[in-house]
């Protein structure tokens, strides 16, 4: 099986059982890492690969706004949006696995409907489980 596993970073030092998660699952699978960054080099992995997500400094601050208001949530970026897309073409993965609910979000909103029926499965993890 072919897993694509996402978190917004690699390699943080509270994020071990990421790790662990990983290297479990690796055993099996082949496994791509995709993330928007690495936090420190403390792990590593074959292939990691990062995918660039940027938002206008400006526009990141109004979306903060609407999030904490309620009135809207939304993470698309059409610079990831595609980054994201090539990938999904290029490894085809069977299955994507997600750490934070949070993050899923980023990616499901970054989807295009030929990629939509991949199926998920997201860990609810520390705020994501309240």
């Amino acid at each position: 099986m072919k897993v694509l596993m996402y978190s917004n970073h690699f390699g943080g030092p509270t994020t071990t059982f990421i790790i662990s998660d990983l290297s479990g699952i690796a055993a099996v699978h082949k496994v791509i890492y995709a993330c928007v960054g690495i936090t420190n080099d403390q792990f590593s992995y074959e292939d990691v690969r990062v995918l660039p997500y940027r938002v206008n400094p400006v526009l990141k601050k109004i979306r903060w706004i609407q999030e904490k208001n309620g009135w809207r949530l939304s993470f698309r970026s059409s610079v990831f949006r595609t980054s994201l897309n090539a990938l999904l073409d290029e490894f085809k993965p069977d299955l994507i696995q997600f750490n934070f609910g949070y993050e899923a979000l980023m990616v499901t909103d970054n989807l295009e409907s030929r990629h939509q029926k991949i199926p998920m499965v997201i860990n609810f993890l520390g705020y994501d489980a309240s």
